[in-house]
C-alpha cells in the first residue's frame, strides 16, 4: 500500500501527532488539557517558546511542548 497522508483538500495543517506523556490542566480557554496518553494532533509550533498549538476531540488550545512525544507513525 502507498503512504498517502490522511489530510484532506482544504483541511487544517497539521505537523503531526504527539503523545502526552503527563497531564496538563489548562489554565484557561486559551489552553488545551492533557490526559497522560493522549495522541495530540499537533497544528502549530509557532507562539510563545515551549508551547505547541494542538487539537483532541475537537478541542483546540496550547499545551507545554515538554508535556509529550512526538509520533510520525500516523503518516503511514
Amino acid at each position: 500500500p502507498l503512504c498517502v497522508p490522511s489530510v484532506s483538500p482544504g483541511a487544517t495543517r497539521s505537523f503531526g501527532s504527539a503523545k502526552a506523556r503527563y497531564a496538563f490542566s489548562a489554565r484557561d480557554r486559551t489552553e488545551l488539557s492533557l490526559r497522560e496518553g493522549d495522541i495530540v494532533r499537533v497544528l502549530s509550533k509557532r507562539g510563545q517558546p515551549g508551547w505547541w498549538k494542538g487539537e483532541i476531540y475537537g478541542r483546540v488550545g496550547w499545551f507545554p511542548a515538554n508535556y509529550v512525544d512526538e509520533e510520525y507513525s500516523d503518516y503511514c
